[in-house]
């Protein structure tokens, strides 16, 4: 079995999953608030601290992390704290966690696996909001509604490859 932990990652708010092959396990959201290195450093000790739990509660099997990968839009200062984040994550589960599979899907990707439409971003998290009331019956917020379907997403396309 495989272990998939996913996160919709952001400076103030992210969401995760956590998915046994196909099977929801968990999920939920976390924040971390003060200046920009501070709250990376926050957010790098949860996402850490969610693998630790996750490799105990599962001994011996495969876990593979995955975030969303960033995008440019119309906000680069967004942007650059993005990819400082981004960065912090990957290197933190990288230097803790040298065996698991680290990668980053695009979010047109899972938005597409998902069927996920909407012309605005606005509209793209209502719609992503029913979608995981849809699949699983629950109401999650924004950034747990993401990391949901982003779950979703790496876990059905690798335990369908397998």
């Amino acid at each position: 079995m495989t272990v998939f932990i996913a996160f919709d990652q952001a400076t103030v708010i992210s969401g995760y999953s956590v998915y046994r092959d196909k099977d929801l396990i968990t999920y939920g959201k976390f924040s971390a608030e003060g200046e920009d290195l501070l709250r990376y450093s926050t957010q790098k000790e949860h996402v850490l601290e969610l693998i630790e739990y996750t490799s105990n509660k599962f001994p011996g099997e495969k876990i593979k992390v995955t975030f969303e990968d960033i995008q440019l839009q119309q906000n680069t200062t967004t942007f650059k704290q993005l990819a400082q984040l981004q960065g912090a994550l990957a290197v933190g589960v990288i230097e803790t966690y040298p065996d698991i599979d680290i990668n980053f899907v695009f979010a047109s990707e899972w938005k597409s696996f998902s069927k996920i439409k909407g012309r605005k971003r606005a509209e793209q998290k209502r719609n992503a909001q029913a979608k995981v009331e849809e699949l699983f019956g629950v109401k999650a917020t924004q950034d747990e509604s993401d990391a949901l379907l982003i779950g979703y997403f790496v876990s059905h396309r690798e335990v369908s490859f397998k």
